[in-house]
């Protein structure tokens, strides 16, 4: 998948639900993109919430920090 994609789920491959997303973050443990808290659909966090896997990484062009659902902070690479 291009990370640099149109700012729209359906290209997203995000279930298609035709929104518009912000800004994509990338499951850790299982590779899941989904749409940010600023999107309509918060996708990554409902997936935080379904799949309970509380580490997610940014999906934007150079940007590489990880934020932890769980502890509620940021790590950056080091």
């Amino acid at each position: 998948m291009d990370r640099w994609l149109p700012g729209r789920e359906d290209s997203a491959g995000l279930g298609g639900a035709g929104g518009s997303w912000v800004h994509l973050r990338l499951c850790r443990a299982c590779g899941h993109v989904g749409c940010c808290d600023q999107s309509p659909n918060q996708h990554a966090s409902k997936h935080f919430q379904a799949a309970q896997h509380p580490i997610i990484q940014s999906f934007e062009k150079g940007e590489d920090w990880i934020w932890c659902y769980i502890d509620e902070v940021y790590l950056e690479p080091t």
